[in-house]
């Protein structure tokens, strides 16, 4: 019979796989929102795609650091801190930031890798 330790630790260790496959998937949905951010028609899209890449950074950045990702906490860290700044001021998303933005986000793909 296992004791309480070694079934919590195999818990843990499952959860961390199925993390680690869906990790694709979520950065692939900060991908989406950050283009509808960067190439929508209008402003109210825009700033709902920031919005979008505001709440799912958010939550990878926390998902990532529970499951011992720590650079790719801080990288989505970044990113939302970023979007959470552009949301209100959507205006301010000039070429440099876009460029930051998105690098940002190609290296949380690395980072899932």
């Amino acid at each position: 019979m296992k004791d309480n330790n070694t079934e919590l630790a195999e818990r843990l260790e499952e959860l961390k796989k199925s993390y680690v496959s869906q990790l694709d998937e979520r950065i692939s949905a900060l991908e989406s929102a950050w283009e509808i951010a960067v190439h929508s028609a209008t402003q109210t899209e825009r700033v709902d795609g920031v919005r979008k890449l505001n709440e799912l950074s958010h939550k990878l950045a926390g998902s990532a650091g529970t499951f011992g990702f720590s650079e790719l906490s801080k990288v989505a860290s970044k990113i939302e801190s970023h979007s959470e700044n552009l949301a209100e001021n959507i205006e301010y998303l000039d070429e440099a930031r876009a460029g930051e933005l998105s690098g940002l986000i190609a290296e949380c793909r690395k980072l899932a890798a």
